[in-house]
């Protein structure tokens, strides 16, 4: 059985791109001139990953003096994007991949990720859970 028939076809307002695809040759007598009229067309989907890139946002950390004490004090910044800290947990939840290959997994998206940034956010998301 055709990969086709056990899978159902993406709507097309999900597809990427749509491609018309001719032949070339005629594999009887190898003659590169057809008649114009289509005789029939036929659907085939080919699916593929989009390109991996990273989102990257800019933060603008401020620091301002607290109004009873003076002390000047800095907004938190997070580490990583929630998006790719939940990626990376399911990743170790799910046994798919040790922490050391999650910062391989990472350089992929071109992202650094360390050892101890890995143990963090399985950490925070296992701190998550509990709550």
């Amino acid at each position: 059985m055709h990969i086709d028939h056990l899978h159902r076809k993406m709507p097309f307002s999900q597809q990427a791109q749509n491609i018309d695809l001719f032949p070339e040759e005629c594999s009887g007598c190898h003659g590169k001139i057809f008649e114009e009229s289509v005789i029939s067309v036929q659907l085939h989907q080919v699916a593929d990953i989009a390109e991996i890139s990273p989102n990257v946002t800019q933060y603008r950390t401020h620091t301002l003096k607290c109004a009873r004490y003076g002390n000047k004090v800095r907004a938190q910044l997070p580490s990583f994007g929630l998006f790719l800290q939940a990626f990376l947990a399911a990743q170790l939840a799910e046994g798919l991949t040790s922490r050391r290959k999650l910062s391989a997994l990472a350089s992929y998206f071109g992202i650094k990720v360390s050892l101890g940034s890995t143990c963090n956010i399985l950490k925070r998301a296992a701190d998550l859970l509990k709550s």
